[in-house]
C-alpha cells in the first residue's frame, strides 16, 4: 500500500482518524485472541498501521506547518511520540497487575481512540493556508517583503524547494 498518495488525496486528518480508529479496534480485538496466529495477525496489522500510516502521516504534517523552526518542530513531535510510548506501558502494566492483560488491551484501545481520533478530526488541518495562516504561525498580514520600508516585522516566508515525484526520481541524490 502506498501511503503517500493516500495522504495527499484524503489529507492527514482522515488518514490519522481512520488509522487510530483501526489501531484502537485491533487492540480491543487482541483482548479476544485464542490462538497464536490471531496474535501474530493482529500484531502485524497494528504495526503496519502504526509505522506505515500513522508514522508517515505525522512526519508529513509537521514540515508543512513549520519552515523557520522545522528542526525543532520535528524534534518536539518526536518527543511527543516517544512520551506516549513511555506512558502506555506504565499504565498498561498497572492494568495488567490489577485486572489482567485482556483488560489492559481493551483500555489501551479505548485510550487510543480518546486521545487520538477526536483531536485529529477536530484540530488537524492539512496545511496552515487552509485556515488563513502561513507556516510558523505567521498571519498573511504580518509578512513584509524584503527591502520594504517596514522593518518592524521580519519577512517570515522562507523560500523552499518543492519537487514533484518525477523530479525527485531524476535526482542523482535519490
Amino acid at each position: 500500500m502506498a501511503m503517500g498518495p493516500i495522504i495527499d488525496r484524503y489529507g492527514p486528518r482522515w488518514v490519522l482518524a481512520g488509522s487510530f480508529t483501526a489501531l484502537g479496534s485491533l487492540l480491543i480485538m487482541m483482548a479476544a485472541i485464542s490462538t497464536l496466529w490471531h496474535l501474530y495477525t493482529l500484531q502485524v496489522l497494528a504495526r503496519v498501521i502504526a509505522m506505515g500510516a500513522i508514522g508517515l502521516t505525522v512526519t508529513s504534517v509537521v514540515p508543512k506547518w513549520f519552515v523557520a523552526k522545522r528542526g525543532a518542530a520535528v524534534a518536539v513531535s518526536g518527543i511527543g511520540e516517544r512520551s506516549g510510548q513511555t506512558i502506555t506501558p506504565l499504565y498498561a502494566q498497572l492494568l495488567i497487575s490489577n485486572g489482567g492483560w485482556r483488560l489492559a488491551l481493551v483500555v489501551t484501545g479505548i485510550v487510543t481512540w480518546a486521545v487520538s481520533v477526536l483531536p485529529a478530526i477536530l484540530f488537524l488541518r492539512r496545511r496552515p493556508e487552509d485556515i488563513g495562516l502561513l507556516p510558523d504561525g505567521v498571519s498573511p498580514g504580518d509578512v513584509v517583503a524584503p527591502g520594504s520600508d517596514n522593518m518592524g516585522v521580519p519577512f517570515s516566508k522562507q523560500v523552499e524547494s518543492n519537487f514533484t515525484v518525477k523530479q525527485v526520481l531524476r535526482l542523482r541524490s535519490f
